[in-house]
């Protein structure tokens, strides 16, 4: 009879798992921006916003631009300086525009349909009460779709947002 095999210890395997574990526990505890943090940071990017503005197409009912596309596409002489601005000011996700707002999206997370974004929000219509809230710190706590909004002290149409 043969004897049973011992078990081994794989420890470059171990250590590639405890890497993982690493990895996912600090981006656990990240988690979003703070409200805070970003309504500290707009005083500091407004006019970058609000330059990104004046360049886009006039009477845009939808815009969606990234680092790497956009959607209409657009010439590169238009998005070559949005896209500067977005990149000085730190919108790492880029611009989207619909329904009236100009959301300048920080973070995302998850997939359409079922992720969540934040960033700033301009939006010169007054929106919806219910829309309107006191805290965005907890996306998952919000309901599943539509777009909810922090006013930013000071800035008449502006907005921290996050977008279910």
């Amino acid at each position: 009879m043969s004897r049973p095999r011992a078990l081994t210890y794989n420890s470059g395997s171990m250590a590639a798992k405890h890497a993982l574990l690493l990895v996912l526990l600090v981006a656990a505890a990240c988690g979003s921006q703070s409200d805070e943090s970003l309504l500290r940071r707009f005083p500091t990017i407004r006019a970058d916003l609000e330059q990104v503005l004046r360049g886009l197409p006039a009477q845009a009912s939808f815009v969606r631009i990234a680092s790497s596309w956009s959607d209409p596409q657009l010439p590169n002489e238009q998005l070559a300086p949005i896209r500067a601005v977005l990149k000085r000011a730190d919108i790492g996700d880029g611009l989207l525009v619909r329904e009236g707002a100009s959301l300048f999206i920080v973070e995302s997370h998850g997939m359409v349909g079922r992720g969540w974004a934040k960033g700033f929000a301009y939006v010169p219509s007054m929106p919806a009460t219910d829309n309107l809230r006191v805290s965005l710190d907890d996306p998952r706590a919000l309901p599943k779709d539509g777009l909810f909004l922090r006013p930013i002290p000071g800035a008449p149409a502006w907005y921290v947002f996050v977008d279910r």
